[in-house]
């Protein structure tokens, strides 16, 4: 079955090794993304129902995931490669990580599906959806303070001399 959602809540360690590391920095972490494959998807709240969320956070969720999609999409060089939806209309599913997070913290929450035609992803093409979480993540970043009605800020250049990979421009 497919969709078992396990015995009880965090039953398996690896969920519970994400509930407690997000529980200890709840205060730190501004927002949450989940990566899977195949759906060339930004999924957003909700996956267990169609409603809206209300009180103006569905049009949040909307600017959101039309941005992230906009920059995986600038990757691609395909403006229609992704899409973003709300995780229901996807299918429905209960108990997922984007629902789970932002009904316990109240935070911007994404599930990124990157675009493909299976579950695992062909060592070929691993270097540009790397490319596109890489921009998908950044673009997440900043637009975590837009949702949250918090100042955007630029990080300061850093004087490391830390080796550093640079990013195609998209």
């Amino acid at each position: 079955d497919q969709t078992y959602p396990g015995p009880f809540p965090f039953s398996e360690p690896e969920t519970k090794a994400v509930d407690t590391f997000v529980k200890a920095h709840k205060d730190e972490l501004f927002g949450y993304v989940d990566i899977h494959s195949n759906a060339a998807s930004v999924l957003v709240p909700y996956g267990d129902t169609y409603a809206p969320i209300g009180g103006g956070e569905d049009e949040k969720f909307a600017k959101l995931g039309a941005n992230v999609r906009d920059a995986l999409n600038n990757v691609t060089g395909n403006p229609k490669e992704y899409k973003w939806e709300k995780s229901a209309a996807l299918y429905p599913a209960y108990g997922c990580f984007d629902d789970y997070h932002y009904r316990t913290y109240n935070k911007p929450t994404v599930t990124l599906e990157m675009t493909g035609d299976d579950f695992v992803v062909p060592f070929s093409a691993i270097p540009i959806r790397g490319d596109e979480i890489y921009y998908g993540l950044w673009q997440f970043a900043k637009e975590v303070n837009v949702f949250n009605g918090t100042a955007t800020t630029t990080p300061a250049p850093t004087t490391s001399s830390a080796p550093t990979t640079t990013k195609p421009a998209c």
